[in-house]
């Protein structure tokens, strides 16, 4: 399921979504469960975004999920009623052109190509396309 191979189990999965670094959400459309999505590497004003989207939910039920999941990290305020958030960033394997396509759909830019940017579960690494989300 995932590019670097870093999560092989069910176990695995389930103590990544647990960990306190990584805010998970699951999708559900129409009453389906449809994957998830989740935020870490957390910064300032920032965090890195990762979307999971079961097959079943391609196209636009994918879409109307991402607008929602960034509706909903958006919305996060700090103490102050500061927005949390002012960028949402994400790296996605070049060969994943489904992917690209699905964050650029749901408000996404790129910034480009950088090669050797992320490693697959081979243990080589593979160029990689970054991405981000910006606060209007």
């Amino acid at each position: 399921m995932f590019f670097d191979g870093s999560i092989d189990s069910r176990a695995k999965f389930l103590e990544t979504a647990q960990a306190p670094t990584n805010l998970v959400v699951f999708l559900a459309y129409e009453g389906e469960k449809c994957g998830f999505a989740w935020l870490n590497a957390f910064g300032r004003r920032s965090a890195f975004a990762h979307f999971c989207v079961l097959k079943a939910a391609w196209g636009e039920p994918a879409r109307v999920l991402g607008d929602k999941v960034l509706e909903y990290w958006m919305s996060f305020t700090r103490n102050t009623g500061e927005p949390l958030f002012e960028l949402i960033l994400g790296t996605i394997p070049c060969v994943n052109r489904r992917a690209i396509r699905f964050v650029k759909d749901i408000g996404f830019e790129s910034c480009g190509m950088i090669p050797k940017l992320v490693e697959g579960r081979d243990g080589r690494l593979h160029p990689g396309e970054i991405v981000y989300f910006l606060r209007d």
